[in-house]
């Protein structure tokens, strides 16, 4: 059976997230294939990370020429999230939570530097409500990153 991308979240650390027709969604992780494997090393130099994209037909995401996935090794190997597009959004409000304390900001501080409420970054850090892709966006802004979805 072929399964069809249809869309894709970049996250800054190497992390993608497809979403697949029909509705599921893949974490899957490139760090291990950038150790093992020269050409996916250069994931990390000029940009090439942001550059990645559905291919034609949805059979796998590309880079350039010569680095791509298939559809169906990120299928078959990516972590599946249960919840279809709430369990990546959840996915991101966990990243979002790391990276505020791996930075030493409370939900305080970070609501005073994105302009986001308080309350609401609890509530999405508890995943309690799924933010608006420019709430993410508002948030990742403090901290030099942001989210690129194809």
């Amino acid at each position: 059976m072929f399964h069809k991308i249809t869309n894709l979240i970049l996250l800054d650390n190497y992390i993608i997230l497809v979403g697949f027709k029909g509705g599921e969604w893949r974490s899957f992780d490139l760090k291990p294939l950038m150790k093992k494997y020269p050409a996916f090393e250069s994931l990390s130099a000029g940009g090439l990370y942001e550059k990645g994209r559905i291919d034609i037909g949805g059979f796998g995401i590309v880079w350039n020429d010569e680095l791509d996935l298939s559809s169906e090794g990120i299928y078959e190997k990516g972590e599946k999230t249960s919840k279809g597009y709430s369990a990546a959004v959840l996915d991101i409000a966990n990243y979002l939570k790391e990276v505020r304390k791996a930075n030493g900001l409370s939900q305080n501080d970070l609501s005073h530097l994105s302009g986001v409420s308080q309350s609401t970054i609890a509530r999405i850090e508890q995943g309690d409500i799924d933010p608006s892709l420019g709430t993410i966006e508002r948030l990742l802004s403090p901290f030099g990153l942001s989210l690129t979805v194809h």
